[in-house]
């Protein structure tokens, strides 16, 4: 493979057998991917946090039922 540096920026090459353009500046690469794994990370703390939410509200769903059904024994019982 043969490489070209291209003129208008020293952090790109150009392989000459592809034509692929390659940035070669390290700091760069390492920061695009550290950004991509943050947002990665968001997303997924995202959707846990909006599957912990409808697990609550199943569970407040199931306790307004419950007491739905306990105030209404204790109303025929005549409490």
């Amino acid at each position: 493979m043969r490489y070209l540096v291209k003129e208008y920026d020293g952090n790109l090459i150009k392989d000459d057998e592809t034509g692929a353009v390659v940035n070669i500046n390290r700091d760069a690469y390492l920061t695009s991917v550290n950004r991509h794994n943050q947002a990665k990370l968001k997303r997924l703390e995202s959707e846990e946090m909006k599957k912990d939410i409808n697990s609550m509200k199943e569970d407040i769903s199931e306790l307004k039922t419950m007491m739905k059904t306990l105030v209404g024994k204790l109303v025929e019982d005549g409490r």
